[in-house]
């Protein structure tokens, strides 16, 4: 697919796109870095710090399409960099993180488990997988089978995950008025604003795309004449999604070290 650089058409996208840049390489040695933390909050270490290897992959995929002219691809990137995002908050801001880690890894778990049975064939047993998976559950269910059973229930009843009953707009509310990147001057950080919060529930959302990139009219001559168009420029989307990324993974590194012991310089 034949891609171009758009610099001069949104000279903005240069500023994000170093933004992003900068993070991520901040990022990388101190994700190499050596943690210390309590014995029972290693579940939620291992949680979150996955989360943050999460995020860091998406926003590499954002930032590898931000100058391209499919920019807007990286919608489905930037929601799932959100949903980790949540995920993390959810972990190290509700009480008891070393609990909330470990109910997230056997949720993770189960979840796992049950995909490898359901897609397991004669011929491909998924036998080694599973048998790893159990592995993993068993110190759960041994040691804390209510918690098991717990997230089992939780699993059955579908429930949604459990930062969603702290309100959606209030934990985008955080996002908005996060530093944006990890070591901000003072005075540095930017307010929140409600149409961020709009802007990430709508934009990321592709389906909505189909009624506003689409027209439906008729001609004179009683035709109907379907017009299709870009919402945004490229440019805008590529900005946009560097924007968010950086203030998502600035933020969610922001909770852990403050969470956790990180060691500079080792790895």
């Amino acid at each position: 697919m034949h891609t171009t650089s758009i610099q001069v058409v949104q000279p903005d996208l240069e500023v994000d796109v170093s933004r992003l840049e900068a993070l991520l390489e901040e990022l990388r040695p101190r994700l190499r870095a050596r943690v210390d933390f309590p014995d029972d909050d290693a579940d939620a270490v291992a949680a979150t710090m996955s989360l943050l290897r999460a995020m860091v992959v998406q926003a590499e995929a954002i930032l590898a399409l931000a100058r391209t002219n499919i920019a807007e691809a990286g919608s489905s990137n930037l929601r799932t960099m959100f949903e980790a995002w949540c995920d993390l908050r959810y972990i190290l801001d509700e009480p008891g993180r070393g609990n909330n880690g470990r109910r997230y890894r056997v949720f993770g778990l189960l979840e796992l488990r049950d995909y490898l049975a359901a897609t397991a064939t004669p011929a491909s047993s998924h036998a080694t997988e599973l048998a790893e998976v159990e592995a993993a559950l068993a110190p759960y269910v041994a040691q804390r089978p209510a918690l098991v059973d717990a997230t089992s229930v939780e699993r059955a009843a579908k429930r949604p995950p459990p930062w969603a009953g702290r309100n959606r707009t209030r934990m985008l509310r955080h996002l908005t008025e996060a530093p944006a990147t990890p070591t901000p001057a003072a005075g540095t950080t930017e307010a929140g604003n409600d149409n961020v919060l709009r802007a990430l529930a709508w934009d990321s959302r592709n389906a909505l795309q189909a009624a506003l990139d689409a027209t439906i009219d008729t001609d004179d001559d009683g035709q109907i004449r379907l017009t299709f168009r870009r919402r945004r420029l490229p440019a805008e989307s590529g900005a946009f999604y560097c924007a968010m990324a950086t203030r998502m993974l600035s933020n969610a590194w922001l909770k852990f070290a403050n969470a956790f012991t990180v060691v500079p310089g080792t790895e």
